[in-house]
Parts: C-alpha cells; structure tokens; sequence
C-alpha cells in the first residue's frame, strides 16, 4: 500500500481493483476503498481511484467517473458523508441509473421470499495454475510488439488495432463483438 499512496503523491494514476471473481465486486471494492484510507489515501483520493481514475485508465476521462452535464452516470444515495467516511460509500439507501430511481428495498423485493443458504464451512479448492488455463494460441505478434512500445500520457491506453477478428483462448474463430 506504501508503494501505491507514493504513486498517487507523485501524480500517477491508481485505481480501485477487485479480487472478482474469487469474491463479490461490491463488496471487495468497498474493501478495498477502507484499506486505502486505512493506509494513508484521503477519503476523496479512495474514491477517484474507483471513478475518474478508472475512467481515466479506460479513455474515458470527462464522460464516466464524474457527475457533469454530458457526462454518463449512476449515482448512489448514501447515509453519511463518504468525503470523510469512506465506510458511508456502502451504506447505500437509493441509487439513479440510467435517470430511474430506485430504492434498495425496490431493488431487494423480488429477493425477499428467496431461501437464504448458508456458505459452506470450507470453498471448494480452486483449480492449480496452469491446469485452470486451457492452452491456446500463442499471443498475437501485434499485441507483443505494442506491449514493448513507448507509452503515451499518464493514464493513456489505446490497444492495438484488432485484425477484424480476435482469436479467444477458448472459441478461437468466434468474430469479436465490436467491428
């Protein structure tokens, strides 16, 4: 943690991670914002590093991770102040997406009559590396080459161009999703 709070000092770009899928999002996040705080991030630093930064490290700097006109975002209504609290970024009690608003209860309801089961004493043991990757391809000769290039700005990232159809690891002449 020392090492990231003299990142963000100096002025680079830290952002919140998960442990997905190995636990819940929403809640490693909300972890992972306390030990920030808990080993010297301010508050408001914590929480960039889970909105503008990420936008920024995505290239979407100006239109996620901030609330602006023109900008896309969900809002969160919470109890207390997280700019002092950072625990009080998950006491959420109604939440604004895509410009509908909604209370956790709403959001609870169709849960309400559902069992409640127990986690198990023990989580079954997660497959051994490599046997958990299936072998694939090697990777491709364009993405090693731009890996090894000079980068541009702080927070800058724009991949390579794709060749018009990706090759997965596991559905290798499945075209990709985006043109």
């Amino acid at each position: 943690m020392d090492l990231l709070l003299r990142v963000q000092r100096a002025g680079g770009l830290v952002v919140a991670g998960t442990d997905a899928p190995l636990d819940f999002v929403g809640i490693s996040v909300h972890q992972n914002l306390r030990a920030l705080v808990r080993h010297g991030f301010t508050p408001v630093e914590a929480l960039r590093t889970a909105t503008a930064n990420a936008a920024e490290a995505l290239g979407a700097a100006g239109t996620l991770g901030v609330v602006r006109p023109g900008a896309r975002a969900d809002l969160l209504v919470v109890d207390g102040d997280p700019l002092r609290d950072i625990a009080a970024a998950a006491r959420v009690e109604q939440v604004l997406v895509d410009g509908y608003h909604h209370t956790v209860r709403e959001l609870l309801a169709p849960y309400a009559g559902l069992p409640r089961k127990p986690a198990p004493a023990t989580a079954p043991r997660p497959a051994r590396w490599p046997d958990a990757v299936a072998p694939g391809p090697p990777p491709r000769a364009d993405m090693i080459d731009w890996c090894r290039q000079p980068r541009g700005p702080p927070g800058h990232f724009a991949p390579p161009p794709s060749p018009g159809r990706a090759r997965h690891r596991h559905t290798p002449d499945r075209p990709t999703d985006t043109p």
